[in-house]
């Protein structure tokens, strides 16, 4: 997903492409080798690493055109691995299933992406912090379905973002990892028959690759699924996040609330000044539900010890997914790193929006039998200072 005309930033997900998913799985059967050597089950002549150099482009082409043939990539790349590494030929893939190999290899891509993605999102919480420091007791206008509705602040505005993003973060980390070892029908008969003991390779597999052990999950599909929707999530947040600042950047009075740092222009007005980054973080709000639409349903539809079409459905929608939400929090990170304030425009909106935005505090006052507060912003400095609080220990932790 690099050179992508019809999806801007791609290069913001390098390392979910198809030569990344193939070197995942030779990853995979690179760990299970060791397994079998570590085990005495394969002989030492038979540890090795395995070349990964199989993966030029004509390799990956016949590949792909292996996969239409066999179901999954795993039979031809196996192969291959036999044929370049002969003194490990006989036990390279011996006890594990092409879903072994496949959902597992996916897990790996999930958790390098992940480790990326809360990496974005808190310098993203970390530029947010920064700016409420700046601007956080700067006056804005609320509204409210479109409309003036009642004073508040930057801070205000600006924390539930902070939240949004620490929210997402913690999610994601959260997540667990875990290897996919089960054998041709989820009951690792191969392993056993080869002469591992029972329940002793798993936690070694998933050592060696840094996952974590648990029972196959051939059919229940939730690891996947959980990782997808925390993922959403944080999509979910970058998108929110945008679709705001592209509210604050209107300039129907001549004026924007929020501008970004280097705002795109006009194929034919030049005066244009268009909020792109905001524009393209929010686009990943429109595809992220039918993305994991798709997972959930293929989740939904898991039969016997392994499933025709719904279990081959998931893995591009899941790579997709990562690659998407990576996207956005790379370019929300810009975003907000560069996002201009203009307290001036928000005193001046605010001052222009008239009494009628403060008729509820009028009523407020009236109902209690007093004059009204010289503010009207309630606890809005105590919100603030809690998500700055917040953000400070989260940010300052060592992820």
């Amino acid at each position: 997903m690099t050179a992508d005309l019809l999806w801007s930033g791609a290069h913001r997900a390098d390392g979910l492409g198809s030569a990344d998913f193939a070197r995942a799985m030779i990853a995979v059967e690179q760990a299970w080798l060791e397994v079998l050597v570590g085990s005495g089950v394969a002989p030492q002549q038979a540890r090795g690493r395995l070349d990964a150099t199989v993966l030029d482009e004509a390799a990956l082409a016949a590949l792909a055109a292996a996969t239409e043939t066999d179901g999954t990539p795993v039979p031809a790349l196996v192969d291959r691995l036999r044929r370049k590494h002969p003194d490990a030929a006989r036990w390279v893939h011996r006890g594990l299933t092409s879903q072994d190999v496949v959902d597992t290899a996916l897990i790996l891509l999930a958790r390098d992406a992940n480790s990326l993605l809360r990496q974005r999102l808190r310098a993203s919480a970390s530029a947010l912090v920064i700016s409420i420091e700046q601007h956080g007791q700067a006056p804005l206008l609320a509204r409210t379905l479109t409309q003036a509705a009642a004073p508040t602040t930057w801070g205000v505005r600006a924390s539930n973002w902070l939240d949004r993003i620490l929210d997402a973060v913690d999610d994601l980390d959260r997540l667990t990892f875990p290897v996919q070892y089960g054998g041709a029908v989820g009951t690792r008969a191969a392993g056993v028959e080869l002469g591992l003991p029972p329940g002793g390779p798993t936690p070694v597999f998933a050592e060696t690759l840094g996952l974590q052990a648990g029972r196959p999950w051939h059919t229940d599909r939730a690891p996947m699924t959980r990782i997808a929707d925390a993922v959403a999530r944080a999509g979910d947040a970058c998108a929110s996040i945008a679709g705001e600042v592209l509210s604050l950047a209107r300039n129907d009075a001549g004026q924007s609330e929020v501008s970004e740092s280097q705002p795109g222009g006009s194929s034919t007005m030049p005066h244009k000044r268009n909020p792109v980054l905001a524009t393209q973080v929010r686009r990943a709000g429109f595809v992220i539900p039918a993305l994991l639409a798709a997972l959930h349903a293929a989740a939904a539809d898991q039969s016997d010890e392994r499933p025709a079409g719904s279990w081959q459905a998931q893995w591009r929608p899941f790579v997709e997914l990562l690659q998407i939400v990576l996207v956005a929090a790379g370019q929300l990170e810009d975003l907000l790193a560069g996002l201009q304030v203009h307290p001036d425009v928000m005193a001046a909106n605010l001052q222009r929006a008239g009494q009628d935005v403060l008729a509820e505090q009028r009523s407020m006052a009236e109902l209690a039998g007093h004059e009204p507060a010289p503010d009207y912003l309630g606890e809005s400095e105590q919100l603030v200072a809690a998500s700055l609080q917040r953000a400070r220990r989260d940010l300052g932790k060592t992820r």
